[in-house]
């Protein structure tokens, strides 16, 4: 199937993150009971990112479709979420609005 982008809109830096846990592998959670997250980071320990998008995609109808949200990664396994996110980084939708976590 061919996917193509209709309209994008609302770029968003976002930071990923994951479960922190504990040395026997388990969920920490806060005094509360609320699991608690940390920020994921590669082999260099340099904090992950990725952007989040407003899409209208042609395989879900046409520009009178809703908006849907989108996580555009540069290691989606689709070429389409790969582009998008390269075209977002390259500034092909306008600045990407800074991450607020």
């Amino acid at each position: 199937m061919d996917i193509k982008l209709i309209n994008c809109k609302n770029p968003k830096w976002i930071t990923l993150k994951v479960l922190d846990v504990d040395e026997n592998g388990e969920s920490k959670v806060d005094a509360d009971g609320n699991l608690i997250l940390k920020n994921l980071v590669d082999e260099n320990g340099n904090t992950k990112k990725a952007i989040t998008v407003d899409c209208q995609w042609s395989h879900l109808g046409d520009e009178s479709q809703e908006f849907l949200n989108f996580l555009a990664s540069p290691n989606d396994p689709m070429e389409h979420g790969r582009k998008l996110y390269q075209d977002l980084v390259d500034g092909k939708y306008g600045e990407i609005a800074d991450d607020e976590s």
